[in-house]
């Protein structure tokens, strides 16, 4: 993989993750998510990122917490999340 493909790849990933100013497309459409179950183990959380095993965001999820996931996007194992106008990515091992 070249490094320019590599650069348009992070910056996609940084759009589909909230960099986008105009939410209206496939990644952003919320008719496009799903509820599914948090499940960690006790005392811990799951915690949103800015791309996929990436730099930790403010939001995070508890044992048992609704999570709204997009149904068809992931990427290297991170599922796309939506919560309260902020999009990011979780750990889709500590999803159901």
């Amino acid at each position: 993989m070249t490094e320019e493909f590599k650069k348009i790849e992070n910056e996609q990933l940084e759009e589909a993750a909230g960099g986008s100013s105009v939410p209206n497309d496939y990644i952003h459409d919320l008719n496009n998510y799903v509820y599914r179950t948090v499940s960690v183990p006790a005392g811990t959380c799951l915690q949103m990122q800015k791309q996929p095993n990436g730099t930790f965001m403010n939001v995070m999820y508890n044992n048992g917490e609704q999570i709204f996931v997009h149904r068809n996007f992931w990427d290297e194992g991170y599922f796309l999340a939506y919560r309260n106008g902020i999009y990011g990515f979780v750990d889709a091992r500590y999803v159901r």
